[in-house]
């Protein structure tokens, strides 16, 4: 068995050891029109496994100089722009641009608290009531979700009237959090489906989610 550690040195890893082992190849072929045409599929290959950074003028040229260097500088062909100069150059691939968004509280994420602003300039009294329990409501879910600490229902008042610059408020009726049926009530989602068990009939209810119920209510303002 062969291991890495008695084998040749990578002289550039990113390529693998079988690019190497095809300009090693290469250098043992005395036609130099064959070995250019050879070289020439090398570098397709070089590309295949280095796709990134295509769009820079010069990418194809630092791939002919990687080459010249696998090779030990010693590989003699017709290059496109001339023998390379033989120094390492690295491809720069462009990086990926993050959010600037700051997200204050980072267990409800930036989705509700641009939910909580649009609900705040909800102008319909009633709306807003019903937007500012259907969103107390989700954030008590989040909560549990990410949290293994049990929290004050109260938190989720105070969280939500932060986050809305103060147009939100529960105004201290947080007893719905509780009871998902209040819940229910509260957004008139309350559905009744009828089982028979024994000659008698019993209800069920199904609470829709609050941040459908949310959604639905930003929809309909």
């Amino acid at each position: 068995m062969e291991y890495n550690t008695t084998r040749e040195h990578l002289i550039i890893s990113e390529y693998g050891r079988n690019i190497q082992k095809m300009v090693e190849y290469v250098l043992t072929i005395p036609d130099k029109a064959n070995r250019t045409i050879l070289a020439k599929q090398i570098i397709k290959e070089m590309a295949v496994l280095n796709p990134e950074g295509k769009e820079a003028p010069d990418y194809w040229q630092k791939l002919w100089n990687h080459l010249y260097i696998i090779s030990g500088c010693r590989l003699d062909i017709d290059y496109p722009k001339g023998q390379p100069d033989g120094k390492i150059q690295t491809i720069q691939h462009s990086s990926l641009p993050y959010s600037q968004n700051q997200i204050r509280f980072r267990t409800y994420g930036k989705h509700i608290e641009k939910m909580i602003r649009e609900a705040a300039n909800i102008k319909d009294e009633r709306r807003r009531q019903m937007m500012s329990k259907a969103l107390a409501w989700q954030l008590k879910n989040q909560n549990t979700a990410y949290n293994n600490k049990a929290v004050e229902d109260s938190v989720f008042d105070d969280h939500l009237t932060l986050m809305s610059g103060g147009k939100l408020s529960l105004n201290g009726d947080i007893a719905f959090l509780r009871d998902p049926k209040s819940m229910a009530q509260t957004n008139g989602t309350t559905s009744t489906a009828k089982k028979k068990k024994k000659k008698k009939k019993k209800k069920s209810t199904t609470v829709q989610p609050a941040s459908n119920a949310a959604q639905s209510i930003m929809a309909s303002n």
